[in-house]
């Protein structure tokens, strides 16, 4: 305590203004204190923080600014503090405000403190308040009750009411029963409006159902025990451009939001629904009202049943005295924007707002129509639908109505949609078509959640928290439009093979999916294990060790595990249980690389027809393929995957991997799983093809275009692929090609992993107007017979029968460009200086050889070797050939042509 002031309070009694040094100790002792019994009186403390040093002269003058705007110059204690804070931006010092008695008056109305203007000091004063009074309390308010009040009001319609010999001063508010009817808004609305203009702009509520009844008919009483019945006051507030206020003799008056009709594209409802800003602790204080009452019959619950209700509800005491409050009305009457008093006295009820209400069954309405398969639902099917959905029936009073439509038509176009067919209404929620870019994004959104979630203790997170994590993380915002949505919960909901979203009590929570999880896990032991001897540890250290390097403890339950056995059975493509030296050990498996897998892939996918790549193939054909081609079972557990999917996902920049379903239309099952090549490496596959046509799987950059258009018979377009030029669109496959040399002379090669054949499906032929030297397979033709020379190519070269010398005449076209190839030496010729002396003897030996037997024909350049030659020359290089000299040199070339 740093300074104690004692001042006269009244006759008897003093006032004690005690200083403290922390606010924190101030608000403990506002606890601890208030109320206290000190001999048969208990004591009143309440908080004053700041403020008290301003002259009262500059008090007095804030106070008239504020006051002068309210409406009949008066305001709430609370609401007169909020506003003083919010345009001054310090505290209101309370107790400086009866300092002021010539300025204000400060006094008890209708169980709160009123705080009102006195008339010498007031600079405008209107008997209902002002036009431009009223729409400040209004747009401050955020409540459908506005906390005003007006000069004395007539208590009852004297023209209507039933009583005539109604007497003011003999009412008794506890007497006062609140009305329950049934009845559509839209009808009252009308109604409520007609009588408004009938009365001259106000009308008592006590009387009001006299004179609805004057006018229109009886109105249709229910109760707050029997389906269906809603109160009166609250459906009033319901009405569009209409208020309810509180006389200064006590009596609720119904008027206009505004002091005159609306309108007609007046938007009153939309002025009228913004949440005041108030504390932390107040905020979340109206997150507790909204889960108390709307678990009571028809989230109704009077004012005396709501002490215990919400300590049995929250198992914690409701301490008025933490907000900053000595009564509970008060503090009732803070949140006006969810919470509406209903009734007069004693007998008071609680409910939500109709702003609250609307609010909740949007939720629930978005809830059940994406818990629907074709996320649409007839009104004539709704009240089942609900009942699936929540496992509890449908009433409509649950949500301060009488109507379903009266609901319905609150909720914006944008939110929910209602098409009316030939029997009845549909009610599903708008399809808004997303562009292609906008899904990749979204793709790439659920790896960075992966990546995101993964970092946080078991894999979950606060759906409040995301934001700003996702902003710390990596360091951008989160923009929705970015992704084509406009809220946070409908882009985590298009990703749902990644995360849950989970309803926590106030709060929701979001936590990857069974699978992310365990593949979170499986990194996470990776990690582990690499740090330990042999990558092993024992079974018993396990959830020891993953506690101490991860900071938090291993829950088997959150992997649907009943014991550790089998949570490591889960994993049994990362880790394996063996028996060792200290028991059973939990070890790595060593997994295969995935770089010699990919290429086996990819060219099991490359060699379908033209017509199947766009589609693709089953992934069980894939690995039936796999297993006629290599003669092994492609097993994903090798390569650290649970599925082939799971291995195929890993891969999506390469191939594709989709639903038959969501597909094509002539699906055969909507759950067969099918990849296929992406865009990019449909584009390899043509490249590869080309490469076959050419020499050794080369050709020049500055050719492959124009060869790549006469192949395909299309132009490429490298922009339509997202890159610049060619070079960087090849660079973009590395799997299948890579670019050698400098300059203009840089070289398109195939990997030596995509140099097996095709099928006979690709393109071998020139296409249509093209001669035989343009085309790119006729320049891959050899003049030895092989499998790809075409008829006509083969009748030049056995045509060519001119006496002229044919290294002077022109080239024929069929006739591609020599390669020389060196033929190394043999192992027993190591002398490399004395060579020409080993020429001789070679020279002789070769022909006694050939004079020995005569039957064996001289060689010549047109021979053909024997198969089993071809053959195995043909492994190590197509183009290279037998030699066709006696004479073997250190280097010696031969003429040859390539297959």
């Amino acid at each position: 305590v740093k300074a104690v002031e004692l001042s006269p309070h009244t006759d008897y009694q003093l006032k004690a203004t005690v200083q403290m040094s922390l606010l924190q100790q101030a608000i403990g002792a506002v606890s601890g204190l208030h109320r206290y019994k000190i001999g048969g009186k208990r004591i009143q403390v309440s908080l004053v923080t700041g403020g008290s040093s301003k002259p009262l002269t500059t008090l007095s003058s804030e106070m008239i600014c504020i006051l002068q705007d309210a409406p009949a110059s008066c305001l709430p204690l609370f609401k007169l503090a909020e506003i003083y804070e919010k345009k001054y931006s310090r505290k209101l010092a309370i107790g400086d405000l009866y300092r002021l008695p010539d300025v204000i008056s400060v006094r008890e109305q209708g169980g709160s403190r009123l705080v009102c203007l006195l008339p010498n000091s007031q600079i405008r004063h209107s008997p209902l308040g002002s036009s431009q009074s009223q729409e400040g309390s209004s747009s401050a308010s955020g409540s459908p009750v506005v906390f005003e009040e007006l000069e004395y009001h007539e208590p009852v319609c004297r023209q209507h009411y039933a009583h005539q010999d109604f007497s003011e001063a003999d009412f008794d508010p506890d007497s006062y029963k609140i009305p329950f009817v049934v009845t559509s808004l839209s009808s009252l609305a009308s109604a409520v409006h007609s009588l408004l203009e009938s009365h001259g702009g106000t009308l008592p509520l006590l009387s009001f159902v006299d004179c609805y009844a004057e006018k229109f008919s009886p109105l249709q009483f229910g109760s707050e025990t029997l389906e269906g019945g809603v109160p009166l006051e609250h459906l009033i507030t319901c009405v569009p451009s209409v208020t309810l206020v509180t006389a200064q003799n006590g009596f609720k008056v119904i008027k206009w939001t505004h002091n005159k009709p609306p309108a007609q594209n007046s938007e009153s409802w939309i002025q009228r629904c913004r949440s005041p800003v108030g504390n932390p602790q107040l905020i979340q204080f109206s997150r507790e009202i909204i889960d108390l009452l709307k678990n009571q019959p028809s989230c109704i619950m009077p004012v005396s049943k709501f002490i215990p209700s919400y300590h049995h509800h929250f198992a914690k005491q409701c301490r008025v005295s933490d907000y900053g409050f000595s009564k509970l009305l008060e503090l009732l009457e803070a949140v006006p924007h969810v919470l509406q008093i209903l009734g007069m006295g004693t007998k008071r009820l609680l409910t939500l707002t109709h702003r609250a209400q609307v609010k909740r069954f949007t939720q629930d309405l978005l809830k059940l129509l994406k818990f629907q398969a074709s996320k649409q639902v007839a009104i004539k099917d709704f009240t089942q639908a609900y009942h699936w959905c929540f496992s509890r029936d449908w009433r409509v009073t649950d949500y301060g109505v009488c109507d379903l439509m009266d609901l319905l038509t609150e909720i914006p176009d944008t939110t929910v949609t209602i098409a009316q067919q030939e029997t009845d209404a549909v009610i599903s929620v708008p399809k808004r078509d997303r562009t292609v870019e906008e899904m990749e994004r979204t793709k790439q959104f659920g790896k960075e959640v992966v990546d995101l979630l993964r970092h946080q203790p078991r894999c979950r997170m606060s759906f409040s928290k995301f934001i700003p994590t996702y902003h710390h993380h990596l360091g951008r915002q989160c923009k929705l439009s970015y992704y084509g949505f406009t809220k946070l919960l409908e882009l985590f909901e298009a990703i749902p093979d990644i995360v849950t979203v989970l309803e926590c009590s106030e709060d929701k929570v979001l936590i990857l999916t069974e699978v992310e999880r365990i593949k979170a896990l499986a990194a996470q032991l990776v990690k582990l294990l690499r740090t330990q001897n042999h990558f092993s540890l024992p079974v018993s250290q396990l959830l020891t060790e993953y506690s101490k390097t991860f900071g938090y403890g291993l829950r088997l339950q959150d992997y649907d595990a009943t014991s550790l056995p089998a949570l490591l059975a889960k994993l049994c493509h990362v880790v394996k249980v063996v028996d060792g030296s200290e028991g059973r050990e939990v070890q790595l498996i060593n997994r295969k690389s995935l770089r010699l897998l990919t290429s086996q892939l990819l060219a099991l996918l490359m060699s379908q027809d033209d017509g199947q790549v766009t589609r693709g193939m089953k992934v069980e054909e894939l690995s039936r393929l796999y297993l006629s081609v290599h003669g092994t079972q492609l097993n994903p557990c090798e390569y650290g995957f649970l599925s082939l999917s799971e291995l195929l996902k890993s891969l999506p920049y390469l191939m594709e991997l989709y639903q038959e379903g969501s597909g094509d239309s002539d699906a055969s099952g909507p759950e067969d799983e099918w990849v296929r090549l992406a865009r990019l490496y449909q584009f390899a596959r043509n490249v590869r093809a080309l490469l076959h046509t050419y020499h050794y799987n080369q050709i020049f950059l500055t050719e492959f275009q124009g060869a790549y258009n006469k192949f395909t018979g299309c132009s490429l377009e490298p922009r339509s692929y997202g890159y610049f030029s060619a070079d960087e669109l090849l660079g973009a496959i590395p799997q299948v090609v890579w670019i050698k040399g400098h300059g203009h002379k840089r070289i398109i090669v195939l990997k030596n992993d995509m140099k097996a054949k095709t099928s006979s499906s690709v393109p071998s032929s020139p296409q249509p107007g093209e001669s035989p030297r343009d085309s790119p397979v006729s320049s891959a033709t050899s003049a030895v017979a092989s499998p790809g020379v075409d008829a006509a190519a083969e009748s030049e070269l056995l045509c060519l029968t001119s006496p002229l010398d044919l290294l002077c005449g022109p080239v024929p076209s069929c006739l591609p460009s020599p390669q020389l190839h060196p033929d190394p030496i043999g192992p027993q010729q190591v002398d490399l200086i004395n060579f020409e002396k080993t020429q001789l003897q070679t020279e002789c030996e070769s022909e006694e050889a050939a004079a020995d037997d005569p039957s064996d024909p001289p060689e010549h350049p047109g021979a053909t070797p024997p198969p089993d030659l071809r053959n195995s020359l043909s492994l190590s290089s197509p183009g290279r050939r037998a030699s066709r000299s006696r004479i073997k040199l250190a280097a010696n070339f031969s003429f040859t042509v390539g297959l």
